[in-house]
């Protein structure tokens, strides 16, 4: 399952990551931030950074302001042998969210700005793009919030014109747009954590293997794969033969500095481990792992041999 195919990652929801920090912060203050960065991410470019960090190789499409498209290609230029920018550009800016950290009192705060790129025009730019680059030898990666509005009608065609080139679908988003993409039959990956899965069920699903297997069943008729995000307790992989779920067992010897991004990450490391070798055990093995890293704050220090030897995963098989 997508043994040697090219990854092409796509957002209709692009963004500038903006991370403040400041040493101690109460309402009212103005205080000089020790720091600040600014990162193009998204979902979708989160994935294709994430895939970089194991060398695997992505093309980054989707859309992006013309405004700022030039700065985040420049951004990205140290990761141009790895990610191949193909983004679509339409009008306007993209977007901004903003992390404020203060770390004297340990805490955040994030403020997001509303996505004003993604209409049903600039969804008909994207799939004109994409059908230069796709065909039967690739996977494209939809991730990321997308529109709820006629522009999902627009999406949903997008899909029938992805698959009827031949290409292979992920698709990582959740609520109305999950629903309505799964149920056209596109999709051959869907990447859901345990709430967006209660969500699309339309019913909680406990956190245990066994019921989450037993829960999937039903989506199998539609999708090949499910991988189920779990947080702290790993991720669990359902096919139609069975499924594989993975956890790291020595999560106490670890730091965690944050968990934003880790569900990009389990993403970009499944992918990466069936590009590499086409099994979904040692796919969801890599996911949990690479995940793992980006919790523990390793992803960018560590090669992913080095990331096995300071992470300790397990996987059980259940076919």
């Amino acid at each position: 399952m997508f043994k040697g195919k090219e990854l092409i990652t796509v957002g209709f929801s692009p963004c500038w990551d903006i991370t403040c920090f400041i040493d101690g912060l109460e309402w009212g203050d103005h205080k000089q931030a020790a720091s600040r960065t600014s990162v193009p991410a998204g979902k979708a470019l989160n994935v294709s950074r994430g895939l970089a960090q194991l060398k695997a190789a992505s093309t980054a499409a989707g859309l992006w302001g013309n405004v700022d498209s030039k700065q985040m290609v420049e951004q990205l230029s140290s990761l141009s042998e790895l990610i191949k920018i193909r983004h679509t550009k339409v009008k306007g800016a993209t977007r901004q969210n903003i992390t404020i950290v203060d770390t004297r009192n340990h805490r955040e705060m994030h403020l997001t700005s509303p996505n004003e790129l993604a209409n049903s025009k600039s969804v008909i730019a994207v799939e004109k793009t994409l059908k230069t680059i796709i065909d039967q030898n690739t996977v494209c990666v939809f991730s990321g919030s997308m529109p709820t509005d006629k522009s999902l009608a627009a999406i949903a065609e997008l899909f029938e014109t992805v698959k009827a080139c031949g290409a292979d679908i992920v698709l990582d988003t959740s609520g109305a747009p999950l629903r309505r993409l799964v149920s056209t039959g596109s999709v051959a990956v869907i990447s859901p954590n345990l709430d967006e899965l209660g969500d699309l069920l339309g019913k909680t699903v406990p956190d245990t293997p066994a019921a989450i297997t037993k829960a999937v069943k039903p989506l199998l008729r539609k999708v090949k794969t499910v991988l189920v995000s779990r947080g702290a307790k790993g991720a669990i992989a359902v096919t139609g033969k069975g499924s594989v779920r993975a956890k790291c067992t020595n999560l106490s010897s670890g730091n965690v500095t944050s968990t934003v991004g880790c569900g990009d990450y389990l993403l970009a490391g499944f992918l990466a481990g069936l590009k590499q070798t086409g099994k979904i055990s040692s796919a969801v093995e890599k996911a949990v792992t690479h995940a793992t890293a980006k919790a523990w704050g390793l992803e960018s220090d560590l090669i992913y041999e080095k990331m096995k030897k300071a992470i300790t995963v397990i996987t059980k098989h259940n076919y």
